[in-house]
């Protein structure tokens, strides 16, 4: 670990703790170092800490050096660890049975913390000035406020997936809550332009959806999308009818949230919510969380209510204002912010069947019954292949794979055919003539 010395400096580590003041730093000071001091500091394991440069940010290297970072006097990172953790402390408490054991890291915490969650003043350092104190208030302190404006200035989805979409949820009687991800471009004024729409795997009941831990399909998804130029630009989320004033609950909220945060800052990521109006109608609204939720959500500072569906709860050590009061609980609108949505024609059909719809991967014979089905349409070939879960489920097929750069190739270039070679291993395959 390098030395004290006159060149050294004070960095600051923020955590869903507080904002901690680390001091001795220098140029050649590592990440690794600095994972050791916040143990040292506030017995936070190191091997529990995950370090980085924004609340949303990749995990630093243990081996980058401070300097090569542009650290400075005042630098800030932040740091996140398992909220779980109930570390051993050197106080002891007397137990029900008259046992003398250690309190745990928590029990300390709230028995003299400067507030529930947080160490006492003396214990977080030992000294403290003005300026100290201040830091420390405004490190658990939030004042809401509306956000005026969205960084998306407008989200665009294809009419046919958006249609495809809405069929799906008229058919369960919009019974369901789902989860889809936008594939599309942002657009030079701001915007997204979405051309298709991807379900992953997952299980849904009307009031949640939890997404499969591992997705098969994420490798062909992310070949497909990269032929075609795209990238993950939103996502919707489709739930039954609810009162007004529940746009998301707290849950679906944290989730997007995490979505829109993990594309990085003042993105035009949007959040959409398909459900249907009172009178049986399809309501697309499109959203995204302010940048004040996705700081308090990374501060820890805010929850999903256990009880109520539409709010969020203030965690105890934060003291959180709305309207000069502080607040126990907040509703998910506050954090919402209202983005335009229209309807465009990107040329890719949202036809073919979704595997996550069916519960199961899709059948060959599916497919050729789908391309027999676009021949009698009287449907070019490249034009019936247009369709990005189709092209997914090719990238999927060991012998249908290279053949999904040159479909890709064609439909950006505007062909009708493919090559007689290429076009032979599809309708070879699905045993369809054409």
């Amino acid at each position: 670990m390098a030395a004290a010395g006159a060149d050294t400096y004070i960095i600051r580590v923020r955590g869903k703790a507080g904002t901690w003041r680390v001091p001795g730093i220098t140029s050649a000071t590592t990440v690794a170092d600095v994972k050791q001091k916040v143990y040292e500091l506030k017995n936070v394991k190191v091997e529990e800490q995950t370090i980085s440069q924004s609340m949303t940010g990749e995990a630093l290297e243990d081996g980058a050096t401070l300097g090569s970072l542009g650290a400075k006097n005042g630098f800030m990172l932040f740091v996140s660890f398992d909220s779980e953790v109930a570390l051993k402390t050197s106080h002891k408490k007397v137990n029900a049975d008259g046992s003398i054991t250690y309190m745990t890291h928590d029990e300390l915490l709230k028995s003299r913390g400067y507030k529930p969650g947080l160490p006492s003043m003396r214990d977080m350092q030992k000294q403290w000035n003005w300026m100290d104190f201040i830091d420390l208030q405004r490190s658990v302190e939030f004042t809401v406020k509306g956000q005026d404006s969205a960084h998306c200035t407008k989200a665009t989805i294809d009419a046919n997936a958006a249609q495809d979409l809405t069929v799906f949820l008229q058919g369960v009687a919009y019974q369901t809550s789902r989860v889809a991800y936008l594939y599309g471009r942002f657009t030079s004024d701001g915007g997204l332009k979405a051309a298709a729409l991807y379900e992953p795997p997952q299980d849904n009941t009307p009031s949640e959806w939890k997404e499969a831990e591992e997705d098969a399909t994420a490798e062909a998804v992310a070949q497909v999308a990269g032929l075609l130029g795209l990238k993950c630009v939103g996502m919707v989320i489709t739930c039954p009818p609810r009162d007004a004033d529940v746009v998301f609950n707290g849950r679906e909220l944290c989730a997007a949230a995490l979505k829109q945060g993990g594309a990085g800052e003042k993105s035009a990521f949007a959040i959409l919510r398909a459900t249907a109006t009172d009178k049986g109608q399809a309501d697309f609204q499109a959203y995204q969380a302010s940048d004040q939720f996705l700081e308090m959500l990374a501060a820890g500072a805010v929850e999903p209510h256990e009880s109520e569906a539409g709010y969020m709860a203030c965690v105890p050590k934060f003291n959180v204002i709305m309207e000069a009061k502080s607040q126990e609980k907040l509703p998910t609108t506050v954090f919402l912010v209202n983005v335009p949505v229209a309807s465009y024609e990107s040329g890719l059909s949202a036809a073919f069947p979704k595997a996550s719809r069916l519960g199961r991967p899709v059948l060959k014979e599916e497919f050729a019954a789908y391309l027999r089905n676009a021949k009698g349409k009287g449907m070019a070939f490249v034009p019936a292949l247009a369709d990005f879960n189709l092209l997914v489920f090719l990238a999927q097929q060991e012998f249908l794979a290279p053949v999904v750069p040159a479909i890709t190739h064609a439909m950006l270039h505007g062909q009708d055919d493919l090559d007689e070679g290429h076009k032979l291993l599809v309708t070879s395959w699905a045993e369809v003539e054409w």
